[in-house]
This record gives structure tokens, sequence and C-alpha cells, in this order.
């Protein structure tokens, strides 16, 4: 369970660990402000090229959902060659016209993934994103298991997507 799912003081503390990658000082540093106007840029100049070329464009398919999916990925640390594989696992999960073996599938898909990149991140070194952060230094002091970490990871990654779906 994440802490969506728990009441104080489990909530409380685990709210807690996720907190300083997502608030205002963190946002505001010239590092996140460079890569947000940088995806903001890369979406605009799509939208813009596809509207010239006469098509429809949406602007949740071809701005909001890039520039927020983008920097939630840097955020937490998933590797760009992964990218493509995540949007497609979760397209499919939060797809309408998905059956729900195929958004089951996707789930599952996507949470395997997030153990393994947990894993990964664990016997690597420590690196400036929320997953290293959240194995390094909570993880390690006893705050959180790996399955904890995991599935922190999971609410994370689609929260931040369901922010612009």
């Amino acid at each position: 369970p994440t802490f969506v799912d728990m009441d104080a003081p489990a909530h409380t503390q685990q709210r807690g660990l996720v907190e300083p990658s997502f608030d205002l000082a963190a946002v505001r540093t010239p590092a996140m402000r460079s890569l947000i106007q940088t995806e903001i840029d890369a979406a605009l100049k799509n939208f813009k090229q596809k509207g010239d070329k006469g098509a429809v464009v949406d602007f949740n398919t071809e701005f909001a959902q890039p520039v927020v999916t983008n920097i939630i990925y840097h955020i937490l640390g998933i590797p760009h060659r992964d990218q493509d594989y995540l949007n497609q696992c979760n397209a499919v999960r939060t797809s309408a016209s998905a059956t729900s073996g195929e958004a089951a599938s996707a789930n599952k898909d996507l949470v395997a993934y997030l153990h393994r990149l947990v894993e990964s991140k664990a016997a690597s070194e420590p690196t400036n994103d929320f997953i290293s952060t959240l194995v390094h230094k909570h993880v390690r002091a006893g705050e959180l298991d790996m399955e904890d970490a995991a599935q922190v990871t999971f609410l994370m990654l689609v929260a931040g997507n369901a922010t612009v779906v």
C-alpha cells in the first residue's frame, strides 16, 4: 500500500519522504526551471509544426501530456531509453478502449518495470533523482522497504500522469 491508502502516522511519514522532491524549493531550482522550459519549448515547437501542416492538434495529447510526463520521468529518474515503453504501458492501462485484461497486463508490466528500476538504483551509486534518493536514503535507513519504494514510485508516476489525463 502507498500513503494514499494509509492513515496517520504512517501516511504522514511516507508523504514526508516524497514531498521534498516535489515541493516549491525543488521546482524552483535553476536546473528544474531549465528542464521545464526546455520541455515546454519542445512541445510548443512540435505543436506549431503540426498546426502549420494543417493538422488538427490536440492540446492535451501534443502539449500537456508530453510536458508533464517528461518532467515526471526526469524527477523520478526514469532512463530516457525506457520512456516510450512506459508511455505505452500507461496508455494501455488508462485507455477506455483496452479490455480489462489488457489494462491489467499493462499495469502488471509497469509495476514489474518499476521494481526492476528500484532494484537497479539500489545497486548503483546514488544519483540526484527521486528513486535513487528513496532507496539510498530511506530504504537504507529502514524507513521503507524495497516493495514500499516501488509502490511509492508507481504512485508518483501514475499521479503525475493523471494530472493531465
